[in-house]
């Protein structure tokens, strides 16, 4: 079952959905283990994007390998395939809120992107400052 997050906005699974919005560092995002259960007051997050977390080393690294790689940005950092929800559109107001995946840098234009539904046939340039990065999927 996918579902649609915003009128425009792509579709996810609600696993995806909720993973990719959450806050996280409540369970480990490789073993799955909550922190209280693992008898954790806090987990550790990834060094990089600071938006995954894990409860020892080894998940960490166990990760890594099997996608977090492939994931992992710095903040402001955005690449083709990246979900991201709109913010602070003044222009159209319609959009804030949307979770949609980024197309590609905009060809000629610093600092703008061209976002997109899944599987939507158009796109439409969007500045990165209007882009609030979420939660890795892997």
């Amino acid at each position: 079952n996918k579902i649609g997050i915003g009128p425009l906005g792509t579709e996810l699974t609600k696993e995806q959905a909720g993973h990719l919005l959450s806050v996280g560092g409540e369970w480990c995002d490789c073993c799955c283990k909550a922190r209280g259960e693992l008898g954790l007051t806090h987990l550790s997050s990834c060094g990089r994007c600071n938006r995954a977390f894990y409860c020892n080393e080894q998940c960490q690294k166990q990760q890594w390998k099997d996608g977090h790689k492939n994931f992992c940005r710095l903040p402001g950092q955005f690449e083709p395939g990246d979900y991201v929800r709109l913010n602070g559109i003044q222009s159209h107001p319609e959009y804030n809120g949307l979770v949609v995946q980024v197309v590609r840098a905009a060809p000629g234009k610093a600092g703008i992107w061209e976002v997109s539904a899944l599987g939507g046939v158009e796109s439409i340039p969007i500045a990165s400052e209007n882009m609030e990065q979420l939660r890795p999927l892997k």
